[in-house]
């Protein structure tokens, strides 16, 4: 934590702004903080499997009411947006203005986000629901992520898996199960296309996801990602020791082209890594690299844990940008203090 703080620091000293930076290093150390208490905590196996069982119900939760989302778009029901929280979308809560998204993102601040919740929940639920709940919770989360019509489910999810087979604790074979499970679910997506309310829904929603993919090279949203990025990569060489000081926004959108402007408060990047890196450099970076060998290799001997953490990383460093994701803190910090905890396959009574 001693290394977060001098990275902060520094990043506040440099800053354009030090009014805003100190208020983003508070958001960003209260992310360490709560890792630094967990990481350090003796909860004992059986607590560890309760907050992975609770990250799945918030993960049913979030897809439940991002399926209300998905049909309240389509006839304009009430309780659109519970929470007003999406900083890309200032007035997020107007009924006028999600018509024009209608992309679900529940009670996340965008639908990318949503992705680092859902996720990983897919496979806390494989290895720890059992039976027909697991289908139920898994296709329930595709649905989600289908109604977000996030790239995530052709991007991250893929991406996600691949990692976990050559780096998890798991081999090819013990994952079998969730290739068919995965089988299932999309054999019963197609049969669900023959009943037609339903099928008009699914169509509809899955077509945006399509139609996104075939022509990612115009996509709005791809193109704002891509621009970010690029740029977040040319102000990082420009001060790769220190980065460009915590919430570098003038310095940032300076550099954008006039149509990505249009996005408010669009501090880029779509990653944690490269924003990091853009507003700390390789002093701040450090200290996130050790966050996560720690929380790693402390998880390593556990796999359910273990799994769904890589697959988180893969989702950070792809698609989100906000450093204020507490689950995302919480769950490395569980991951970290697992190191005295002897491994069980499932909690005892």
């Amino acid at each position: 934590m001693f290394w977060w703080l001098v990275a902060l620091s520094i990043g506040i000293l440099i800053s354009e702004s030090p009014e805003i930076s100190i208020k983003a290093a508070t958001v960003v150390f209260s992310g360490v903080l709560m890792y630094g208490l967990l990481s350090i905590s003796f909860w004992g196996n059986g607590f560890n499997y309760q907050v992975m069982k609770g990250f799945i119900y918030g993960g049913v939760i979030s897809s439940l009411y991002a399926l209300y989302q998905m049909v309240a778009f389509q006839f304009g029901l009430p309780f659109l947006a519970l929470l007003n929280n999406n900083p890309a979308y200032p007035s997020a809560a107007s009924m006028e203005n999600l018509n024009v998204l209608n992309r679900a993102f529940a009670f996340t601040p965008e639908p990318s986000v949503l992705a680092t919740l859902l996720i990983p929940g897919i496979f806390f639920t494989s290895s720890i629901v059992k039976g027909k709940a697991r289908i139920i919770i898994v296709s329930l989360y595709f649905a989600a992520l289908l109604a977000s019509t996030s790239l995530s489910i052709i991007i991250s999810l893929p991406l996600a898996y691949i990692v976990v087979l050559f780096l998890g604790n798991k081999s090819f074979k013990q994952y079998k199960r969730h290739i068919y499970m995965i089988s299932f679910i999309v054999l019963m997506f197609l049969l669900l296309n023959f009943i037609p309310s339903v099928s008009d829904i699914i169509q509809f929603y899955w077509s945006k996801v399509s139609i996104r993919f075939d022509n990612i090279d115009t996509d709005r949203s791809f193109f704002v990602r891509y621009t970010s990025m690029a740029i977040s990569w040319e102000l990082i060489q420009e001060s790769p020791i220190f980065g460009q000081g915590l919430h570098p926004v003038n310095i940032f959108l300076s550099r954008l082209p006039l149509e990505v402007l249009a996005i408010e408060e669009k501090l880029g990047t779509d990653s944690w890594i490269l924003r990091i890196l853009l507003e700390l450099g390789l002093v701040g970076c450090s200290a996130f690299f050790w966050t996560i060998w720690l929380s790693i290799s402390n998880a390593k001997k556990h796999h359910v844990m273990y799994d769904g953490l890589l697959a988180l990383l893969v989702v950070i460093s792809l698609q989100t940008s906000y450093l204020s994701l507490y689950h995302v803190w919480a769950l490395l910090g569980v991951g970290a203090s697992m190191r005295t905890i002897e491994y069980q396959d499932s909690p005892k009574d």
